[in-house]
């Protein structure tokens, strides 16, 4: 988050200091101040903090407060804005294997969205050898911050699903017509061995 502000109506030859603060709630997290003597061509200052302030907290209310002096102490102005981080918007794979069902499911999950947006999500599904196994994307319309979605299942009996195999799933998402995506996520699951359910023991009767 960055920051800057404009003091007018100076006088020419003053010496002004300004003091910032950043608040979370309420509480001071930052601050400083910068002090300066008033060009004699100019009525006004400009500042920006052009580093800024990183790792914010996303979803909490950030505000900065800012204070004009004079060089005897006394406030002059104060000006305040305040704002809510944004959630980054992020994907992560959920790749399982249902062994009720025999199937591979390609689930996933997003969040930090925002509403109203047009999002494209890509999946590749490889195998232990990082070949391709299949790829596709599909495009959501999320209503809200999050969205559950999926590109399927498939069934343990196709050629190239064996058991004690490991399969992995990427997910990337982006904006539809840009070349850079947002977040990805790869997540990897092991067809078990032995996942039959076993039934009661066989009785042999002997006449």
């Amino acid at each position: 988050m960055y920051g800057s502000w404009l003091a007018q109506n100076l006088t020419s030859g003053t010496t002004y200091k300004v003091v910032h603060q950043l608040l979370l709630d309420g509480a001071l997290v930052d601050n400083g101040s910068n002090i300066w003597t008033q060009p004699t061509t100019v009525t006004s200052m400009y500042y920006s903090n052009y580093t800024g302030w990183a790792n914010l907290i996303e979803g909490e209310w950030y505000c900065v407060k800012i204070y004009l002096y004079d060089a005897s102490g006394n406030q002059l102005a104060m000006d305040e804005t305040c704002h809510t981080i944004p959630y980054s918007e992020s994907i992560t794979s959920q790749l399982n294997f249902d062994e009720g069902a025999e199937r591979l499911w390609a689930n996933y999950s997003a969040a930090g969205l925002t509403n109203g947006s047009q999002y494209t999500v890509y999946f590749i599904l490889t195998n232990s050898e990082n070949m391709t196994i299949s790829s596709g994307n599909q495009t959501i319309n999320p209503a809200g911050l999050t969205w559950m979605g999926n590109f399927g299942s498939w069934p343990l009996n196709l050629s190239w699903m064996d058991m004690g195999s490991t399969y992995c799933m990427r997910y990337e998402v982006g904006h539809p017509g840009q070349s850079n995506n947002i977040s990805f996520d790869e997540s990897c699951v092991t067809i078990p061995f032995s996942f039959y359910k076993i039934g009661p023991p066989c009785i042999v009767t002997v006449i």
